[in-house]
């Protein structure tokens, strides 16, 4: 029972990612708009009941993927909806205007820490002449 149990999270898990990974490699989209389209999808599958049948068949493989991560999210603002409590609501609006800055920041300080991986992108804008 156990190994159907670790076959059925592989196979989840596996299709999900190579989905996702397809979707990388057809349209050549940046990985970090995938991930957001994940965490969207998951959101917008939840109240459908298709993320409960995910996690109904492949276990941690479905919950182990980013789309979990937006079905919590949904999951956590339906429940606080339907009782009455806006605690939830509150909640996820502070972690994600805390999130905001922190990914600044994180931009930033990479971008100081790596810059030539940024090279010549700037330069284009430096050394243009003002438009009037």
């Amino acid at each position: 029972m156990v190994i159907l149990q670790l076959v059925q999270a592989f196979l989840v898990g596996g299709c999900l990612c190579a989905l996702f990974q397809l979707i990388v490699t057809v349209t050549h989209w940046n990985p970090q708009y995938v991930l957001i389209g994940s965490i969207s999808l998951g959101a917008i599958l939840m109240p459908f009941g298709v993320m409960g049948i995910l996690e109904a068949v492949g276990g941690a493989g479905a919950i182990a993927t980013f789309m979990d991560a937006g079905a919590a999210f949904a999951g956590t603002l339906v429940a606080g909806f339907t009782a009455g409590n806006w605690m939830a609501f509150i909640i996820i609006f502070c972690v994600v205007v805390l999130q905001i800055p922190l990914g600044i920041f994180a931009g930033a300080l990479y971008a100081k820490l790596h810059p030539q991986e940024f090279e010549g992108e700037f330069q284009a804008a430096e050394t243009a002449p003002a438009e009037i």
